[in-house]
């Protein structure tokens, strides 16, 4: 049961207190109606079906009649107006209380409530009271629960402040960092754009000083100069082969001449063959003419060279 209290003025100027229940928030099951002013108490109901029957006699959508119904009934809002017939009311006597709408000086009824006069007006308002209190023991409560979010969400905020704040002053420091090692390798290569630009600006000096002289002589003199040290380089180790194996020729000389030597005497003519003797034991010795010493000599030589 959905229950509200609240004050409401009619239109004599004078002051009540209107207690309603319904079984829903939106007021689509009916509601009853208790209206007091401390001494006497009246009490009223409205159906669900009278509340269909105000709406298509005022051709509203029935969602759009029950918010203005809300709007006049729990919310006590200043566009709703009241009164009461007949005003004053007296003890015991029929009430009728109705409810309207001011929009721009324009006032139209949202409906009215017929309330009979309660027998026991004292325990009414005991009743009332009750539920004021405890209203405000829950209003209470749900304020402190709010409170303690309240003070841990605070909290919350705090400590994503300070690492909000620890990770702007790091992002900083870094974006500081980049950017200087930026500055660094700009300043580099703006440096080694100027010395290029001079070194292109001196070879458009020298070329233009000896014009016979193509562009980029000095370039390609290095480059000669290089392939020149190669080319020595190669020669240097060819030589040194070279040598290495005129070494080993000098040092087979001694075997290759005896050979060669050897192979000239097999050349001279051959001698007769020895006459047989009655003593076959005894044999002679053919007789070879002596070889000049420069002859031998020569034809070692001579042979040596051929071979080589």
């Amino acid at each position: 049961m959905a229950t509200w209290v609240h004050e409401v003025s009619v239109s004599t100027g004078s002051s009540y207190f209107l207690r309603v229940d319904s079984g829903r928030p939106d007021l689509s099951l009916g509601f009853q109606l208790l209206l007091t002013d401390g001494r006497s108490a009246w009490r009223g109901q409205v159906s669900a079906e009278s509340l269909r029957q105000e709406a298509s006699e005022m051709e509203m959508q029935e969602e759009s009649y029950l918010q203005d119904l809300q709007g006049a009934l729990t919310q006590a809002q200043s566009c709703y107006r009241f009164s009461l017939t007949p005003s004053p009311p007296e003890d015991g006597e029929t009430l009728t209380l109705t409810y309207e709408k001011v929009q721009e000086d324009i006032s139209f009824q949202l409906g009215s409530v017929p309330l009979q006069s309660v027998s026991n007006p004292t325990e009414e308002v005991r009743q009332l009271l009750l539920h004021s209190l405890e209203r405000r023991s829950s209003l209470q409560d749900q304020n402190q629960r709010l409170e303690q979010e309240n003070q841990i969400l605070r909290r919350e905020h705090l400590r994503a402040s300070a690492e909000l704040t620890v990770c702007v002053g790091g992002k900083e420091a870094w974006e500081a960092a980049l950017f200087q090692q930026f500055v660094e390798v700009l300043n580099t290569q703006k440096a080694l754009t100027r010395v290029l630009q001079d070194s292109v600006e001196n070879l458009k000096q020298d070329s233009s000083e000896d014009p016979s002289a193509p562009a980029g002589d000095d370039h390609l003199r290095e480059v000669n100069c290089e392939d020149e040290a190669q080319d020595l380089q190669a020669a240097s180790t060819s030589s040194a082969a070279t040598d290495d194996i005129l070494d080993e020729l000098l040092s087979d000389l001694t075997d290759v001449a005896p050979s060669r030597k050897r192979r000239r005497h097999l050349r001279t003519p051959a001698a007769p063959p020895p006459k047989r003797t009655d003593n076959p034991t005894k044999t002679s010795t053919p007789s070879t003419p002596p070889l000049n010493p420069s002859e031998a000599a020569g034809w070692e030589i001579d042979d040596l060279f051929e071979d080589i």
